[in-house]
């Protein structure tokens, strides 16, 4: 559910450009759920540079802390679109909880942007030292289990041999430094923050083996709202790939929306590691996702993404 008294970030209406908008739309004023993480940067630079108002669209970005927990809010209406993790939405359809459509890809990742990590007085120096240990991540069966599972098998260790707690990602740092948990995965901006905050070291970078620029998330709505207001998701979506674009090529703006929207300092902007940002959707590539999912589990049958993409 998305938090009591948790701030929202409304629309400018500043920027780019004119008015691109072709059409009128349906819907003018939309809530997106969102993780406060780098991977949605092509989101906040929509909203900085002034992308969604150049569609006739007042945007409010609302901080959500994992895609799971706020699916309700996503199918009661409460929520227009969110910004989530792939195995959260993907489980969600395939049992039958949701009809999704996948809008705009959100971020795949690349070396050094998730990591596992301890503190540099723990014992655990590599991925064998996990077993039996407590691994904090985001939220429960979704993206951070996933990886952190894969990358357990590929080193011979068995994924069930470790607890996987949930915490919000503000707080991993301060849980690992506390000794509340034994390992964390994170990402950016908060690996980097852990790292000059509490000294976390890295014991295994996601982005390896099965899951090596793997596809991390996306932006859904419902079926019956896509169908509903057709002319606003694609209004939505193109205001969006104007930021994914500029996301994936200006380094400097992705740091200036961490800064602005996410509270970071300049220092950890700087040093984030931030990801690829697609400007379309690749089927195949998030179908790897569900291929995944089924190999570990998390989906009883074998999964066909193309019911998610319009």
């Amino acid at each position: 559910m998305i938090t009591a008294g948790a701030a929202v970030l409304a629309s400018a209406g500043c920027g780019a450009g004119q008015a691109t908008t072709t059409s009128v739309v349906e819907k003018t004023h939309l809530q997106v759920g969102a993780i406060k993480a780098v991977t949605a940067a092509g989101l906040y630079v929509a909203q900085q540079r002034g992308f969604f108002a150049d569609e006739g669209l007042h945007v409010t970005i609302v901080p959500t802390t994992g895609s799971g927990p706020v699916m309700t809010d996503l199918l009661n209406g409460r929520l227009d679109v969110n910004f989530g993790n792939y195995v959260s939405f993907i489980a969600a359809q395939a049992k039958g909880v949701a009809k999704l459509r996948i809008l705009v890809e959100g971020n795949n990742a690349t070396a050094h942007e998730q990591e596992i990590v301890t503190l540099t007085s723990s014992p655990v120096t590599s991925v064998a030292g996990l077993r039996g240990k407590v691994i904090g991540v985001n939220a429960l069966a979704n993206v951070a289990t996933l990886i952190v599972s894969s990358v357990l098998a590929e080193n011979g260790v068995r994924p069930r041999s470790v607890k996987f707690v949930a915490i919000p990602f503000p707080a991993m740092g301060a849980a690992l430094a506390a000794r509340r948990i034994d390992a964390a995965w994170l990402v950016e901006p908060y690996l980097t923050e852990a790292q000059i905050k509490y000294g976390a070291q890295v014991v295994a970078d996601g982005d390896q083996g099965a899951t090596q620029n793997f596809p991390i998330s996306g932006y859904v709505t419902t079926a019956a709202w896509a169908g509903r207001y057709p002319k606003t998701a694609a209004a939505f979506t193109r205001a969006l790939n104007r930021g994914q674009q500029v996301a994936d090529t200006s380094r400097l703006t992705v740091e200036q929306v961490l800064q602005r929207y996410l509270g970071v300092s300049e220092q950890v902007a700087s040093l984030a590691v931030t990801g690829n940002f697609p400007t379309s959707v690749d089927v195949m590539q998030i179908q790897r996702v569900a291929d995944i999912m089924h190999q570990f589990g998390m989906l009883a049958q074998p999964f066909n993404v193309s019911s998610m993409i319009s």
